[in-house]
């Protein structure tokens, strides 16, 4: 043994004899954000999950199972619960906010320190390739692409989806979720709230007089269906790390069943037909007010 090994080796014991603790190598900082931001968005989702599972019961199940009158009343029912001021902004709004903010800005910081990492790993292998803020390719790079690598077996398959536009199937349903559930809530919860001090007069009546021969509204209703049970079973897959292709399996009926599901409930609501009377001129007074993207 060399006499500088030595003398490592005695500093170390000397260390440890006088009770020294080795200092452990820290986190990154980005990395200590992300951890937070990722608990965050997971809880929100499971917050989130509580609210999906009571309006889903309420306005697809029910009326598709049951009578429109036994409808209407677990939707008065679940109402109470999702609705009240004690709940509401923490399991609908908040519980939505969070967890739309927190994975936008997880994958926002993924991707600067990708850029960032990328453009100094070719910076120090070869300093020429970086020329006016440009990132060009350098001759190892072009080598390693002309040479075929070997994959891992173990390597997961990526989904069509992702190696195409490089987001998950289960991103960009939530980015496209994001405004179709602003617009059905304004249009069905906050403006009600605005116009009339409540949104009661939202009920299934009112839902068959606007989707009543209007075959756009009910595909539009049945898409926020269908993207809605896609993104949360493949959330809870992820969040739960179930990789199971039995569950997957599973989760893809469920979310076919709940989207036809979906379309049973609008047939039995439409049969209600149209409003008249007193209704329809609240409800004419009600479209009034909406912007004309809302009317939509």
């Amino acid at each position: 043994m060399s006499e500088e090994k030595k003398q490592v080796d005695h500093l170390a014991t000397d260390k440890e004899s006088l009770g020294v603790p080795s200092t452990p190598r820290s986190k990154p900082f980005t990395t200590t954000v992300i951890n937070a931001l990722q608990t965050i968005e997971k809880s929100s989702a499971f917050l989130f999950l509580g609210f999906v599972g009571l309006h889903i019961t309420s306005v697809v199940i029910t009326p598709a199972i049951a009578d429109i009158d036994t409808a209407e009343n677990v939707l008065t029912l679940v109402r109470e619960v999702y609705q009240s001021p004690s709940t509401e902004w923490l399991l609908v709004w908040g519980s939505l906010a969070l967890h739309v903010v927190s994975g936008f800005t997880i994958r926002m910081i993924r991707k600067f320190k990708s850029i960032t990492s990328t453009k100094k790993n070719i910076t120090e292998k070869d300093p020429k390739t970086v020329q006016d803020g440009k990132i060009t390719e350098s001759t190892d790079s072009q080598e390693a692409a002309a040479s075929p690598s070997k994959t891992p077996a173990t390597k997961s398959k990526k989904s069509f989806v992702f190696r195409y536009i490089g987001l998950s199937p289960l991103v960009i349903a939530g980015y496209i979720l994001v405004p179709m559930i602003t617009k059905h809530a304004m249009k069905l919860r906050i403006q009600p709230l605005r116009f009339f001090g409540d949104s009661s007069i939202v009920n299934f009546e009112f839902l068959s007089h606007g989707i009543n021969g209007k075959l756009r509204a009910k595909f539009n209703l049945s898409l926020l269906v269908f993207l809605t049970t896609f993104h949360v079973s493949q959330g809870l897959l992820k969040y739960l790390n179930i990789r199971s292709p039995k569950v997957k399996k599973m989760c893809n009926y469920l979310v076919v069943g709940l989207t036809a599901l979906a379309g049973l409930s609008l047939y039995n609501i439409s049969k209600l037909g149209r409003l008249t009377g007193v209704s329809l001129d609240t409800f004419n007074k009600y479209r009034d007010s909406l912007s004309p993207v809302l009317r939509q």
